[in-house]
């Protein structure tokens, strides 16, 4: 399988609560190739979906509506949520405050982006993991 064919086979959700972010990294991504994107305005949706399909990769802010995306997180990791526990994960954090990074960082997952995102730097870390 060819890497071209690889990235437009790769699942991947994304989730932010801000509509103009998720049709931007949507069209990143459909101008690198990827063509299975699922996204989501609110972490409750991405519970539910993840419940139902696990993605290749799940990118998401760290906190929507108030909510923590890294109790998600945790539940992937510790085989509650989902069938596969292993799933990438990429947690995007507006402030990077060490309170925040370590509760990020002790939900295991695979890489911490800084808001706003560097669409290279993004392509970067999805491109590793898919």
């Amino acid at each position: 399988m060819s890497k071209a064919e690889a990235f437009a086979e790769a699942d991947i959700v994304f989730a932010d609560g801000e509509r103009s972010v998720r049709q931007g990294l949507r069209q990143i991504l459909i101008d690198q190739g990827y063509r299975s994107l699922r996204e989501y305005g609110t972490l409750e949706i991405v519970e539910e979906e993840i419940g139902r399909t696990l993605p290749d990769l799940i990118v998401m802010d760290a906190i929507m509506d108030g909510v923590e995306a890294m109790a998600l997180a945790k539940w992937i990791r510790a085989g509650e949520l989902g069938i596969i526990p292993f799933v990438a994960i990429i947690i995007a954090v507006w402030q990077p405050s060490e309170a925040v990074i370590r509760r990020v960082v002790n939900c295991c997952v695979d890489y911490i982006i800084v808001n706003p995102l560097s669409p290279k730097k993004l392509m970067e870390r999805i491109n590793v993991v898919a």
